[in-house]
């Protein structure tokens, strides 16, 4: 990975922070000879470090810790998403349960919650196939002409099915009617009792499932218990990711083999020599470089994280398609497009950062003979965003991104609130997140409130 800006304050203020995060730098430093010797002094240390049997118990036990912080994460965040998916589903099964509330009683509800469902499904399902087998209309041609034969039989079989259900219609609040004489009229009342039987029992399959599903939800710890507690496990595997951090970098010397450490010795010979003949004057032979070149992709498969600036790349890092994984340019908005190509063309990616709000970077070239040359080589048409003096990096990698490949950094940590309040109204639509306001009183306010 290389990290570049045409700003040389950019790449300072990034390696400092990078490799203040632990006990040896892990982001490396190309450019001046002041740099090339810091460099090569480190190496130099690297290779006489030693790393300790504490070092690696420590390291494996900040792993188990990080994985098994991470897998606890993971349960809660599961924790968190079922609670919002239930709650979304009692809002449901509410708003099925709510015209139930006005039709039903307070008493008829509260029966609802408790009957057996299925079995009252049953009964009512065994009563409706013996009213149906009692009436005669709903007969085959054999058996109505024959309904003297069948029908004391049935009506039996009817009564039965009555007597065992009786009780659970009546709690259904369905009364059934006398079977003493069965007309048109009579069935039709007992269908009626059936259907209102069924009704009741689909409504109170509905309570039940509200009144299943309320009860596990309120029986859920509340979703701020759960965020304060992924919250506080963040925290702990952040101060665990840290520790890790630092076992990995202190391992570091372990892990390099004795090839490795020849390549690295041979490395930082080759800065030295370069530093002090610069520092001399002297020329060096061609010998040298071709070594240098020959090493640095070496190095960079051992030491992967490196930072320059747009202008020192030249001479530091061989020319070559795709030598980094990735590069990332900081302050893009104030970076021209020529100087950054050569970075895009060492690299597999690119992630561009910028500010699109930031003045553009001071263009040595006119603007009339910016688009002079546009015409002249035949790419006004096709790529006019690629204007030198009126379009950045940033302005260009944000014409060829999709919205997905975007991310907006909100957050601001560097100005005082009131100062940077008025940029957030006035050029970022207040969208920043901001630091608290925190009112600072002097030692002599504190003395006047007899503090």
């Amino acid at each position: 990975m290389l990290f570049a800006s045409k700003n040389n304050k950019a790449v300072d203020v990034v390696e400092t922070r990078v490799n203040t995060l632990g006990p040896r730098p892990i982001l490396l430093r190309l450019g001046t000879d002041k740099v090339r010797a810091e460099l090569a002094e480190y190496l130099l240390y690297l290779l006489a470090s030693v790393t300790t049997a504490e070092d690696a118990a420590r390291y494996q036990e900040y792993q188990q810790s990080h994985k098994e912080l991470l897998n606890e994460i993971a349960i809660v965040e599961k924790l968190s998403s079922d609670l919002i998916s239930l709650r979304n589903q009692v809002d449901g099964l509410e708003r099925n349960v709510e015209p139930l509330r006005n039709e039903l009683s307070r008493e008829m509800f509260a029966i609802c919650r408790d009957i057996r469902c299925d079995e009252c499904e049953r009964a009512t399902k065994q009563l409706s196939i013996a009213l149906d087998h009692a009436d005669r209309n709903r007969q085959s041609w054999f058996v109505k002409i024959s309904w003297r034969a069948f029908e004391k039989k049935r009506l039996e079989d009817l009564q039965i099915e009555a007597n065992k259900c009786r009780a659970i219609f009546e709690m259904l609040n369905a009364k059934l009617p006398s079977i003493d004489a069965l007309s048109d009229e009579s069935i039709g009342k007992w269908r009626t009792q059936v259907n209102n039987a069924s009704r009741f029992i689909k409504a109170a399959r509905e309570i039940q499932k509200y009144t299943y599903a309320l009860d596990r939800l309120n029986n859920m710890e509340s979703l701020p218990r759960l965020h304060a507690r992924i919250l506080a496990l963040t925290e702990r595997s952040m101060d665990i990711c840290h520790k890790l951090w630092e076992c990995w970098l202190s391992l570091q010397p372990a892990k390099l083999t004795p090839q490795d450490r020849r390549l690295i010795g041979d490395y930082a010979s080759i800065l030295q020599l370069i530093v002090n003949a610069n520092a001399a004057g002297n020329m060096l032979g061609k010998e040298v470089f071709s070594k240098y070149y020959n090493l640095f992709p070496k190095i960079t498969n051992l030491l992967p994280c490196w930072a320059v600036t747009s202008l020192s790349a030249n001479g530091r890092i061989p020319l070559e398609a795709g030598f980094f994984d990735l590069v990332v340019i900081d302050e893009a908005s104030q970076c021209d497009i020529a100087s950054a190509l050569p970075l895009l063309f060492r690299a597999k990616s690119a992630v561009i950062i910028g500010d699109p709000k930031q003045l553009k970077h001071i263009s040595s070239l006119s603007l009339n003979k910016d688009r002079e040359l546009l015409g002249k080589h035949g790419i006004m048409e096709h790529y006019a965003g690629w204007a030198y003096s009126v379009t950045s990096l940033f302005d260009l990698a944000s014409s060829l991104c999709v919205g997905g490949q975007i991310t907006v950094l909100r957050d601001h940590h560097r100005s005082h609130h009131d100062i940077i309040e008025f940029s957030n109204r006035t050029f970022y639509e207040g969208k920043l997140v901001l630091p608290a306001f925190v009112w600072v009183r002097t030692e002599k306010q504190l003395r006047e409130e007899g503090l």
